[in-house]
């Protein structure tokens, strides 16, 4: 195809484009085909959608303001036909995208009803099917299905995909907004092929089969470039695999993007503005609380300060900040690699989690020394928070000099603004939320300084009179900013009760 991976305003205007412009245009389902690997977003933008080709050869294209020929020039030359133009209203457009959404979804069903091929133990060559791995044909089924189901994937939005083996075949799902979706299930004859072509593409070991493995790989996807971490682990019916899907552009989140209120935003700013103490984030896994650590380094002056994080693993590139990581197959612990990081001069330090002892007390000792350090915890409230440091031997003393506050977090679904599930209790949804009725997270935040009256409760260790006394210091909790949303429309009863149960004191569970 003509034009390369992604479109782009630097295209060519499309010599041959017709003038006429038809009207009285009739709804269809727009063939998927057409530009497959174009983002829904160019169409929504632009409000047109390419539908079919005609008896010429020329593509129909649907356009809501025909006479802005920029954009239609630009899918001229990208698809390298000349275009025919009719008019439909904006809300027909609007269905014909979501149309075509359905039915790229329904290709990859497609890919594995066509791959009856693999049902023979070889091919006209005599060749078995795993030589159509090595061979790099295209129109392999297992290639053809592997890059449909990561570009699938990718339009999600989906942070992970699941390829998960069963007696009879490979369940493969999404994680999307936090949650585990079915995407297909491909049959038992592709299950070893499946692994295998993952494996080659990542550069993992695949005689290895009986033990966990961990690989990586670089791929473009519409345009993008993007990293994919993947882990393997044996199961009774085979290797199971988790992709972990991270955009190589890095990550532009500001804290107001996150959900975060103005309030919030100050006094956690004021914090930044430290020259020494800590910063925690505390909440479940899958709470965001990476994302908010570094939307807090966006915040600081990489320019004038030396910023070092050390990570397990660097899942995203932040500009003018030193990231090292730890773990996996690095000899160096959170332990080693902050001793390292002191030595470093360093001004902030960013530690991805404090999960023993040793990294516990370097890092309070190291905030009361002169260093703004910045971490989390995995824990449901920031009274736990404490606890847990107790727990992993951490001094009261240094508890009290060096925290400056602890943000409490969770992410909560929003609904889906394409359908008409938006103020549903019980959403259908829509192709574009995967009839969810969910499309996209916000956060939900508190933040609690610590003030004489925290610190006096945790020299006492009084866990009750803490919870108490955080409760009380914070105006608006998780539960009421939640309610919020759902008042508004913007989420739903059944989301918050997911999030945050059925009582106030559930929230406070890891």
């Amino acid at each position: 195809m003509p034009g390369g991976d992604s479109l782009s305003p630097d295209l060519p205007a499309a010599g041959g484009m017709p003038d006429n412009i038809q009207s009285g245009f009739t709804r269809r389902i727009p063939d998927p085909a057409i530009g497959a690997d174009i983002p829904s977003e160019f169409f929504k933008l632009n409000r047109l959608i390419p539908v079919s080709r005609d008896s010429t050869g020329h593509v129909v294209v649907v356009a809501a303001d025909p006479l802005d020929t920029i954009p239609l020039d630009m899918l001229a030359a990208y698809l390298g036909v000349p275009i025919v133009v009719s008019f439909a209203s904006d809300n027909e457009i609007r269905r014909m995208i979501l149309d075509r959404t359905a039915a790229l979804r329904k290709s990859a069903t497609q890919i594995l009803q066509d791959s009856g091929r693999y049902d023979q133990p070889g091919d006209a060559a005599g060749r078995q099917p795993k030589e159509l791995i090595w061979s790099g044909a295209d129109e392999s089924a297992v290639v053809r299905l592997v890059n449909t189901v990561i570009t699938e994937a990718v339009d999600c939005r989906a942070s992970d995909i699941h390829f998960e083996p069963e007696r009879n075949g490979v369940r493969i799902r999404y994680r999307i907004d936090g949650l585990l979706q079915d995407a297909l299930h491909s049959p038992d004859r592709l299950k070893e092929y499946l692994v295998s072509r993952i494996k080659v593409m990542a550069g993992m070991d695949i005689s290895r089969r009986h033990q966990p493995q961990d690989g990586s790989l670089s791929v473009t996807v519409k345009g993008n470039p993007m990293d994919i971490r993947i882990s393997a682990v044996p199961t009774p019916f085979g290797e199971r695999l988790v992709l972990r899907l991270l955009g190589r552009h890095g990550l532009s989140v500001d804290l107001a993007g996150l959900g975060m209120t103005r309030e919030t935003i100050q006094s956690v700013d004021a914090i930044l503005a430290q020259t020494s103490g800590m910063l925690i984030v505390a909440g479940p896994t899958g709470s965001g609380k990476t994302t908010t650590l570094y939307a807090c380094l966006n915040r600081l002056d990489a320019a004038t300060r030396n910023i070092i994080t050390i990570e397990d693993p660097v899942e995203y590139q932040v500009p003018g900040v030193s990231q090292v990581q730890v773990g996996g197959k690095q000899s160096m612990g959170f332990a080693d690699g902050l001793r390292s990081m002191l030595r470093q001069d360093p001004d902030i330090m960013m530690v991805g989690e404090i999960r023993d002892t040793e990294t516990a007390s370097i890092a309070l000792r190291s905030a009361l020394t002169g260093h703004l350090i910045l971490t989390t915890i995995h824990t449901g409230s920031p009274d736990g928070a404490v606890m847990r440091l107790l727990d992993l031997g951490a001094d009261r003393a240094l508890i009290c000099e060096t925290i400056s506050g602890i943000i409490e977090q969770r992410l909560i679904r929003l609904s889906c603004p394409e359908c008409s599930a938006r103020r549903s209790e019980s959403p259908a949804g829509c192709p574009e939320c995967r009839y969810t009725g969910f499309k996209g997270r916000t956060g939900l935040f508190r933040l609690v300084r610590f003030d004489e009256d925290v610190k006096d409760a945790v020299r006492r260790e009084n866990m009750k009179a803490l919870k108490t006394i955080l409760d009380r210091q914070s105006r608006s909790t998780l539960r009421i900013q939640a309610e919020m949303l759902a008042e508004t429309g913007q989420t739903t009863s059944a989301e918050v009760l997911r999030v945050l149960g059925d009582r106030p004191e559930t929230r406070e569970r890891e």
